[in-house]
């Protein structure tokens, strides 16, 4: 079902919302209140979220000058959310226009879980698991997939 403007709204509240739980759960560090973006080991990194019954993440334009990778983070049926690396240029090459009519047309680069999934095998792409009934601490793990919530 397309967005209109009060659903594209509470949308876009989810994501900073879960997006701040994220960057603190991974030990990142916010740039500024409201975004999205963090540093983590020296990179900016744009995070991004999906609920359940979504299997996309956009990321606009001009949030992909400036970072080195984007995490997608794609919730889980237990809550949890899987957080995938995918590198900007990776990213790129892979997103396609949003289908929006409205004023992120034009502006915003989606790309799908199954996507980001496909990056396991590269050993950075799958980053963290995190789970509510843990405090929100996140774990590395050497294995993917793993879960943050």
């Amino acid at each position: 079902m397309p967005q209109d403007r009060e659903s594209g709204a509470r949308a876009s509240e989810y994501g900073l919302n879960c997006g701040k739980r994220i960057i603190e759960a991974i030990g990142a560090t916010s740039t500024k209140p409201g975004s999205n973006e963090c540093f983590l080991d020296g990179e900016l990194i744009s995070v991004h979220c999906a609920r359940r019954s979504n299997n996309r993440i956009g990321v606009t334009y001009k949030a992909l000058d400036t970072v080195a990778a984007v995490f997608g983070a794609f919730e889980q049926e237990d809550g949890s959310y899987l957080v995938w690396r995918m590198s900007k240029s990776k990213f790129e090459e892979l997103m396609t226009g949003t289908r929006s009519q409205g004023s992120s047309k034009g502006k915003v680069g989606i790309v799908s879980q199954i996507d980001f999934e496909g990056m396991a095998r590269d050993s950075r792409s799958c980053l963290h698991s995190l789970f509510a009934n843990d405090s929100e601490k996140a774990r590395r793990q050497q294995n993917c997939p793993t879960r943050l919530s």
